[in-house]
């Protein structure tokens, strides 16, 4: 566009106010209201886009609708010459981005500006707006020192939404002056690139947390005088903002407690765990401004009221954790002084919800304190997403994720509380406490991990397997060696921990046909693998520095005194703590111990792993199948429908074996009768086969197909990576995933009849995986990790361009309708239903939506199926009757050491 014009539609042009990638802004008068208005010209591009052009006028409107102090007003739309114009609100005064070049606001002035900006975004957040561009440059403060935000969800939309970033046009509004002679205006673009949001940075689906991220970067630059994240070029902008933290040692000193923790809130990269409503920090914002002292009041104090507090507003709970850690770091401080004295301390505990953030591994290997008390370890993931190792340091305000630890799971602390081990992906890891990169240990043994521990003089002792002994390996790396064999009537070796200074290591070890209330608690020496029985009848064994053994069963948390240097027990177990999560199926005692007496744990209680199998419709109307509530793991319907094929944990034998059900009858019938376990059962279109993975004891897992009618097994896997089957065609192709220690999941085909031929499908360096074939057999559906938490895509099957995600926020195990016009996936406790029209070359996907909620109760995929008919589900779900292993609160208590000697006698 050329020259100004002298008039737009009845308003008179008075001179450019400015310009930039998004448009010409002029200052005009409306002679009719005689008032000045800001009237900003849309590039040609834009209104030449139908669809983009639409999408703006629907925003426009809803911002015209909107009467809000703190929002500069929207007045209309004009035409002229073919050309769009947008008519605005004139607001005179600085821009908050003007204004900070002189220097960093008194955090008085700061956070009353910042509560007005918040009020107004939220104004717009509740109206269905984002503004998408939030930054000081579009935030105006009026001579009477009023905030203004300008160009809300307007500046993107001009912008458009592309599926990724370019950082050649990230949108920003230029003023005059011109940059100096020979400056070029980069400067300014990265004044938009150091406000953008993690998801924005990486092309990804944004909401309103995208605004919160970048109030947390004004709210900073306000208090600090620069910018969290910017850089000399825009690379250097998008890099901090994906993967540094701002320099939070730049606040001010008087900055209060209660807002430090709103900006770590703001800025947390993980959208998930970002606070969710701008609404929440306003509130805040306004009670600190209210009343200042309320931030200095004893944070301990304040825990014990916040913990009987609804925990809707997920700020609030954040400062229960903060209050609670604080408390903690403070009793750690002072424990060389409390020592002497301890026996007046009284005992305290906290209750705070582990949220759902919380990762649904298996009980007692998510989350563990350091020796010496001052931060916590735990395993965290979004919804549908990757586990992640979080430190929590417990004189700091939240939790850091390890970059570079995603897929942790059962983390542990070395004995000096500087390193935390971890497994994930077949490795053993370490990670400094403080950060750093991830260093790998060794490879591990195949199979399902089951514990680790750290010993005084730099050894880890493992258990890589269910259905193994125990390995040592040194902390600095090296090659693992057996330390346990198991014997001819044991199962397993499990749960290792390390005594001190005593050169053994105490374990469970599990008998077959035993389950682990009625295991074995026994010690292992490291000099000579000398094996030395403990007690009978329980697992999870904890050493308590105060000179006790701690140990779960599923009637309770057991103690008793006992001298880690002759290995035995100086008095009977008692029950010394109720209802703490145990598992059945695994014998994890969800408990940690610092060597200070902080207690951790999950709260729940013990109880046998039971699963209903229900049928569903549309509606979530359930009935039940008939199949009595077992352990039922994973189930898979036959391609009639009359027969189901269940895999079945028993605690009595210790193993999990398959299952036939017949529907009519309702009569069950055995098909493995393994050494081992058999999982993840899949029938064969013609119905007379099932595949499933073999695990037999102390071997790798293995493809195999067995009969439906009992008539035996065959293997069509190679055994030496695990395989699991998850869709088998008509022409024979079974479409199964594989774990590699490089890629996580690849998705690949071979046939039944010629296992030896495998073909590719999908490999990537994300988890690829839970694949499933159209009926028509054009598209492939699965889930993928690729964009930091698991969704649902639909790609052409077998080649071909193209790939559509299918779930918005987390999704996993798609399965087909019969007929091919719906996909069905499991998301965040519901099951979710989407039109599919694949009959072109491109796919049409309609809006997913909730059918109804859904908790399952299997540990093993599939936990649902679709039947014929299509309007019907069969549903492995949690038997509410039961108390399920591994509660939702976690709980901490200080002077622990006290009780326990109180319960035990000494």
């Amino acid at each position: 566009m050329s020259g100004t014009p002298d008039q737009i539609g009845p308003y008179t042009i008075d001179r450019e106010l400015g310009r930039g990638g998004m448009g010409v802004v002029y200052l005009a008068t409306d002679p009719r209201l005689d008032r000045k208005v800001a009237i900003k010209a849309l590039p040609e591009h834009f209104a030449q886009d139908p669809e983009r052009l639409a999408r703006f006028e629907r925003e426009a409107r809803l911002l015209a609708s909107l009467s809000h102090p703190n929002i500069a007003g929207v007045y209309g739309l004009e035409d002229q010459d073919g050309a769009r114009y947008l008519v605005m609100e004139f607001v005179e005064g600085p821009t908050l981005a003007e204004t900070l070049r002189q220097g960093r606001m008194p955090v008085d002035e700061a956070l009353r500006l910042a509560a007005q900006v918040a009020a107004g975004v939220e104004a717009a957040h509740e109206a269905g707006v984002i503004h998408r561009d939030l930054k000081p440059g579009n935030i105006i403060v009026t001579p009477d020192g009023k905030a203004k935000v300008l160009d809300f969800g307007l500046a993107r939309e001009v912008e458009g939404r592309g599926s990724s970033l370019d950082l050649s046009h990230t949108p920003t509004m230029t003023s005059p002056p011109p940059a100096p002679e020979g400056k070029t205006q980069a400067g300014q673009i990265m004044g938009t690139a150091a406000y953008l949001s993690p998801e924005q940075a990486r092309g990804r689906r944004i909401d309103r947390r995208t605004d919160i991220w970048a109030f947390g970067c004004v709210l900073y630059e306000m208090l600090t005088g620069d910018s969290p994240y910017f850089g000399e070029t825009v690379a250097d902008s998008v890099g901090a903002i994906l993967h540094k933290e701002p320099e939070w040692s730049r606040l001010p000193a008087d900055t209060p407690a209660t807002i430090r923790l709103l900006l770590r809130r703001c800025l947390t990269k993980d959208a998930e765990r970002r606070l969710r409503d701008i609404g929440d920090a306003r509130v805040e914002i306004e009670e600190f401004l209210r009343d200042p002292s309320s931030s200095r009041m004893d944070l301990a104090g304040a825990a014990m009221v916040e913990t009987t507090a609804s925990s809707g507003v997920a700020l609030r709970v954040m400062m229960v954790l903060v209050a609670i850690f604080a408390a903690i770091a403070g009793a750690s401080a002072w424990r060389a002084w409390l020592a002497p004295h301890e026996a007046q301390q009284p005992v305290r505990r906290f209750l705070t919800p582990l949220g759902s953030e919380a990762a649904d591994g298996p009980v007692g290997t998510t989350f563990t304190v350091a020796p010496n008390g001052r931060s916590l370890a735990f395993v965290a993931r979004t919804p549908g997403g990757q586990p992640r190792l979080q430190v929590q340091r417990l004189d700091e305000f939240r939790a850091v994720e390890r970059a570079g630890a995603e897929g942790a799971n059962s983390p542990f602390y070395s004995p000096d509380s500087a390193w935390i081990g971890y497994y994930a992906d077949g490795r053993l890891m370490k990670v400094a406490t403080d950060g750093g990169a991830p260093v790998t240990i060794c490879e591990t043994p195949p199979g399902n991990f089951r514990g680790a521990t750290w010993t005084d003089d730099g050894r880890i002792v493992f258990a890589p397997s269910t259905t193994a002994g125990l390995f040592v390996v040194a902390d600095n790396g090296g090659e693992p060696t057996p330390l346990t064999t198991l014997r001819p009537d044991e199962r397993s070796h499990r749960w290792p921990h390390a005594l001190p200074g005593s050169n053994a290591v105490l374990f469970v070890a599990q008998d077959i046909g035993s389950d682990f209330s009625n295991s074995t608690i026994e010690a292992v020496r490291l000099d000579d693998g000398e094996r030395i029985v403990i007690h009978r009848g329980g697992s999870n064994p904890t050493y308590a520095r105060s000179g006790h053994l701690i140990f779960g069963r599923r009637d309770g948390v057991f103690g008793a005194r006992f001298d880690a240097r002759t290995l035995t027990l100086e008095s009977p177990p008692v029950p010394i703590l109720e209802q703490i999560a145990f598992s059945e199926p695994n014998g994890a005692l969800a408990l940690s111990v610092s060597d200070d007496g902080v207690l951790v744990c999950a709260l729940g209680s013990g109880s046998d792993f039971r699963s209903l199998l229900n049928w569903a419709n549309r509606q979530g109307v359930r009935t039940p199948v008939g199949v009595e509530p077992q352990g039922i793991a994973a189930a898979a319907l036959s391609p009639d429908g009359r027969r189901i094929a269940l895999q079945i944990f028993r605690l009595d034998e210790g193993w999990t074996d398959l299952w036939v059900f017949e529907v009519a009858r309702g009569v069950m019938t055995r098909l493995t009768f393994g050494d081992g376990d058999s999982v993840i059962p899949l029938w064969s279109p013609d119905g007379r086969e099932i595949a499933f993975t073999s695990v037999p004891r102390g071997s790798f897992p293995v493809l195999a197909i067995t009969g439906a009618d009992g008539s035996g097994v065959r293997t069509i896997g190679k055994g030496d990576q695990f395989e699991a089957a998850t869709d088998w065609l008509e022409d024979g192709t079974i479409i199964f995933q594989r774990d590699t220690p490089s890629a996580d999941f690849d998705i690949l085909t071979r046939r039944a009849d010629q296992p030896e031929e495998t073909t590719t499908v999908i490999s990537t360096p994300f988890a690829d995986e839970d694949a499933v074939v159209s009926p028509d057999g054009r598209w492939i559906a699965y889930v993928s990790d690729a964009s930091g938490q698991s969704e649902v895509y639909v790609r052409p099957f077998p080649d071909g361009a193209g790939r559509w995600q299918i779930s918005p926020a987390g999704g996993g195990h798609p399965l087909w309708s019969p007929d091919g016009d719906e996909l069905f996936f499991f998301s965040n406790a519901q099951m979710h239903a989407v039109a599919i029209n694949g009959a072109a070359d491109t796919l049409e996907v309609g809006v997913p939506a909730p059918l109804f909620d859904f908790s399952p109760g299997g540990f093993d995929y599939p936990i649902f199926a679709v039947h014929p008919d299509g309007e019907r589900f069969l549903l492995v779900e949690r038997d509410p009757s039961a108390n399920a292993s591994g509660g939702n609160e976690l709980a901490i208590t200080l002077n622990w050491f006290q009780e326990l000697r109180e319960r035990t006698g000494g």
